[in-house]
C-alpha cells in the first residue's frame, strides 16, 4: 500500500507540475492569446512603413511643399481628400486631385494638354509611384514615375 501512495505522490506532482507550466505560458503569451481590444482597432497603430505611423483613425498629413523631378508640388489637405498645384520655377504648370488612403494616394492630374490618373505610396517625406496619362491631340498613352520629397 506505500508503494501505491508513493506512484499517487508522483502523478499528483506532475499534474501540478504541469498545471504550474501551462499557466506560466498562458501568462506570457497572454497578449498573443487575447490581443486587447480583440475585434475593434481602438486606435491602435497599424503595421506601417519608414517612420510615418498611420492610425485607422488618422490620416497621414501631406500638406505643404514637395518636390521632385525640376518640380514643386504645393499640397493642401481636408481630411483623406487632397489637391496640388504644380509649379516649374514660378511658372504654374498643372494641378491633380485625389484620396489618401493609409499611405497610399491616388489621384487624377492635368498638365499642359495632358491628363491622367497615378498612384503613389508615402513613405517617411518621400511618395513613389507612377502615372498614366494621355495626350487628348494624338491619343498617345504616356507612363511615367512620380516622385517628391518634402
Amino acid at each position: 500500500m506505500g508503494d501505491q501512495t508513493g506512484h499517487r505522490g508522483q502523478i499528483i506532482g506532475a499534474l501540478i507540475g504541469g498545471a504550474a507550466l501551462l499557466g506560466a505560458a498562458l501568462i506570457t503569451n497572454w497578449q498573443q492569446i487575447f490581443p486587447r481590444d480583440a475585434g475593434r482597432d481602438g486606435g491602435r497603430e497599424l503595421p506601417h512603413a519608414g517612420n510615418i505611423s498611420v492610425r485607422r483613425d488618422d490620416v497621414p498629413d501631406v500638406r505643404g511643399d514637395w518636390s521632385g523631378h525640376g518640380y514643386v508640388y504645393v499640397f493642401t489637405q481636408d481630411g483623406s481628400k487632397f489637391s496640388y498645384r504644380q509649379y516649374k520655377g514660378l511658372d504654374y504648370v498643372g494641378s491633380g486631385s485625389g484620396t489618401l488612403t493609409g499611405n497610399i494616394l491616388t489621384y487624377d492630374f492635368e498638365a499642359g494638354i495632358y491628363t491622367g490618373t497615378c498612384r503613389a505610396e508615402l513613405i517617411a517625406d518621400r511618395l513613389s509611384g507612377a502615372c498614366r496619362g494621355q495626350n487628348p491631340q494624338t491619343g498617345a498613352i504616356s507612363e511615367f514615375p512620380v516622385s517628391a520629397t518634402r
